[in-house]
């Protein structure tokens, strides 16, 4: 029986899962501002609202008054201008991390004689 198989197996599929879960994190964190602006602005659009950053309009949306909390939303398009950048820096960063993992892995990979 291959008992060594299924550990390693856990273990990668571990190591895939929190890689995923970083990148969503990082993926997340970046894209929040601009998901909000399209997602304010497919609002107003959908219900006949006015959408920009002078204020709020009044806008009814499912019968409740939401023009307050979509030139919110609206503006948090702002938070862009930090969220991209460091989201940026993070995923070069992810991408260096998943590279160096992977090559450690094929070295130990080759100096153990498995091909």
């Amino acid at each position: 029986m291959r008992q060594g198989k299924p550990a390693r197996n856990r273990a990668s599929r571990s190591g895939v899962v929190l890689y995923g879960l970083a990148l969503a994190a990082i993926l997340s964190w970046a894209l929040f501002p601009v998901a909000a602006v399209a997602l304010s602005s497919a609002i107003a659009a959908m219900a006949g609202c006015t959408l920009d950053e002078s204020g709020a309009h009044p806008c009814t949306v499912l019968g409740r008054e939401a023009g307050g909390w979509l030139v919110t939303l609206f503006t948090l398009g702002w938070l862009a201008l930090v969220t991209l950048p460091t989201g940026a820096a993070a995923l070069l960063l992810w991408c260096a991390v998943v590279a160096v993992h992977l090559l450690v892995l094929l070295w130990r990979r080759r100096g153990t004689g498995r091909s």
